[in-house]
């Protein structure tokens, strides 16, 4: 007499949804290491942003505690950014002309006709 190992619809239903369950928890677990990285590069970008800042503002003190007409200069902001300043000086008073980032394609221009 042959035995016949009895598989029923249950056990069935259950391992496609252990199956199932795998698979999102794989795909949850790479949504949120996606979205991690993204703020991580967010966060970092908005930090040298205000560091750049800062820096731009200390040239500016200085520049109108030293009795300078105008500052001109471009300050790194991250791997691919940096922040453009033009700022003239009147009897201790600062105006700004620019202040701006720029993006750093490290690629040259190209001009189209």
């Amino acid at each position: 007499m042959k035995r016949v190992s009895p598989i029923g619809a249950v056990t069935i239903i259950t391992a496609i949804m252990v199956l199932c369950m795998t698979v999102f928890a794989a795909l949850a677990y790479s949504s949120g290491m996606a979205e991690y990285r993204l703020s991580r590069s967010g966060a970092d970008a908005v930090e040298a942003y205000y560091a750049a800042d800062k820096t731009a503002a200390e040239l500016v003190a200085e520049a109108i505690a030293s009795g300078e007409s105008e500052v001109v200069a471009d300050i790194p902001a991250g791997e691919r950014q940096t922040l453009h300043i033009e700022v003239e000086i009147d009897g201790g008073r600062a105006q700004v002309v620019d202040w701006r980032t720029v993006a750093d394609t490290g690629e040259e221009e190209f001009f189209f006709d």
